[in-house]
């Protein structure tokens, strides 16, 4: 059974939860949640290899998960994730859950959940909040209970994605090998666990919540291809031709990795055939909406007074340096929240605060009351969906087109 060797790990752990934090503040959340939840595990994996603990070392892992779980809510599944994890890889092996700060770090973790947990329900209220969208959950379902349970979706989305292929086939062998490892039991029990409660309790299904255990994927697949190697040369030990021939295919095996997950490899799909735009993040060599084009060409013409509607805040933040002054949505797609503190009641967009135009009529009021205005459409796909047809006729008819990129438009009222 290997296990690694224990080392000091409390204060570089902080550091890097400082710097995970710093990183996200300009950065939506998939890539903040994706490095602490894979600090979390790493904090974690001391702890079930029963190796000579610290009482820190509970509440640092703690601590890491908590980080984790406030950077997106749907991270709280890593929680049952290494707990069922350290049922797998120590069965038998008992002397992990009779630690008392496991107990007491646990029980903080689950004063933090509750708490978020209540004040998502809260702000779920009819009045506080209008729209509808993946925000509403904010409790675990029994979701195989739903007649529109997807029990292959993260299968399809994740392990069969066209750059994820090649490794997932690795992956998939590495299944006969587990026994060799306990390494390699608990990073496998990880990525499938985090498969198994996101699409068993997790109403909404996207490619982008398992993004969080792609390094623990990546790390599974390298460890299971060096395993298959090892296996492969004790069979053929004493035989010189064997070995070569060993020695070869694990170099094919490389080859077959890296071919499959780079741009400039094997494709297993005609890309002119594929027509959903929606759905970029699943077809290799397809951009997404360009921001950044769009906010470069506005910022060469922006002048101080200079209104700014946007319809995504966050990502003109930063490209542009601004949130913007306005979001415009004219039917009721996005969520919106109500603000009564303001001089007078209005609703916001939940992101950034901007109050939101609701009609044709709010989006002349406001052009007519200023000189120039600039209108940032991005994804523009989104934009047909939550906007009337009288309202995007208006845009393309009476608002100059200054700038296009990929799935986006700026459009400016000068007047």
């Amino acid at each position: 059974m290997v296990r690694p060797a224990h080392g000091d790990h409390g204060f570089s752990a902080l550091r890097l939860v400082a710097l995970g934090h710093l990183l996200g503040v300009n950065a939506f959340h998939p890539g903040q949640a994706q490095f602490l939840g894979f600090l979390t595990v790493v904090r974690a994996f001391p702890l079930l290899s029963l190796e000579r603990t610290r009482p820190r070392d509970y509440y640092i892992a703690a601590l890491c998960f908590v980080f984790a779980y406030l950077s997106w809510e749907g991270i709280g599944f890593l929680l049952p994730v290494i707990f069922l994890t350290g049922l797998i890889v120590n069965w038998g092996r008992w002397a992990w859950l009779r630690q008392r700060h496991l107990w007491i770090s646990v029980a903080g973790v689950f004063v933090v959940v509750v708490a978020q947990g209540i004040r998502r329900v809260l702000l779920q209220v009819d009045y506080l909040m209008v729209g509808s969208g993946k925000s509403e959950v904010s409790m675990p379902q029994l979701v195989f209970t739903h007649v529109d349970y997807q029990p292959w979706f993260y299968l399809n989305n994740f392990f069969a994605m066209e750059s994820h292929l090649a490794l997932s086939a690795v992956f998939a062998l590495g299944l006969l090998v587990l026994g060799r490892s306990w390494n390699l039991r608990f990073v496998y029990a990880v990525v499938l666990g985090a498969v198994f409660f996101l699409t068993n309790f997790l109403p909404f299904s996207s490619a982008h919540y398992l993004y969080w255990i792609l390094p623990m994927f990546l790390i599974g697949v390298s460890a299971a291809t060096f395993a298959l190697a090892d296996a492969m040369f004790e069979r053929a030990q004493g035989l010189r031709t064997s070995r070569a021939a060993v020695a070869v295919m694990l170099a094919l095996v490389l080859l077959f990795e890296l071919a499959g997950t780079s741009s400039a490899g094997f494709r297993f799909y005609d890309a002119s055939a594929w027509e959903d735009m929606d759905r970029p993040d699943i077809r290799q060599g397809l951009a997404e909406a360009d921001y950044r084009g769009l906010a470069e060409a506005m910022n060469k013409q922006h002048r101080p007074g200079d209104v700014i509607v946007t319809l995504a805040a966050l990502p003109m933040d930063l490209y542009g340096g601004t949130k913007g002054d306005y979001f415009l949505q004219s039917i009721t797609g996005q969520k919106v929240v109500y603000d009564p503190g303001a001089e007078a009641p209005r609703y916001v967009d939940k992101y950034a605060g901007n109050p939101v135009l609701r009609s044709r009529a709010e989006l002349e009021d406001l052009l007519y009351h200023h000189h120039r205005v600039w209108l940032l459409i991005a994804p523009y796909s989104v934009f047909t969906k939550i906007q009337d047809a009288d309202l995007i006729d208006f845009v393309r008819t009476r608002m100059d087109a200054v700038a296009e990129t990929n799935d986006g438009y700026l459009y400016l009222w000068d007047h």
